[in-house]
């Protein structure tokens, strides 16, 4: 009889340990998952920030040939007011 009790209260820890396995099993699964994703949006992210700075390039390129056509145009300016002058005289 007593045998049959703690048989019975074996396979009941057993059962109980089955069912926490499963649940932690649930929860790993549910991690990874939610990892994937992490890492799927750390990617996007990653392809984000190149594209940022290959736009923060040309527009810094963009600017230098800003700079230099107005140190141009300056430089026409000055040279016609330099004229204009000459002409005034």
């Amino acid at each position: 009889m007593e045998a049959t009790s703690l048989l019975k209260e074996l396979e009941s820890k057993k059962n109980q340990f089955e069912s926490q396995v499963k649940e932690l099993e649930s929860k790993d699964n549910q991690l990874i998952g939610q990892m994937k994703e992490l890492e799927s949006k750390e990617s996007n992210f990653e392809c984000q920030l190149k594209e940022l700075e290959l736009k923060q390039k040309q527009f810094e390129s963009r600017m230098k040939g800003c700079e230099s056509k107005e140190k141009l145009l300056e430089g026409r300016l000055k040279e016609n007011n330099s004229k204009e002058k000459k002409f005034e005289r």
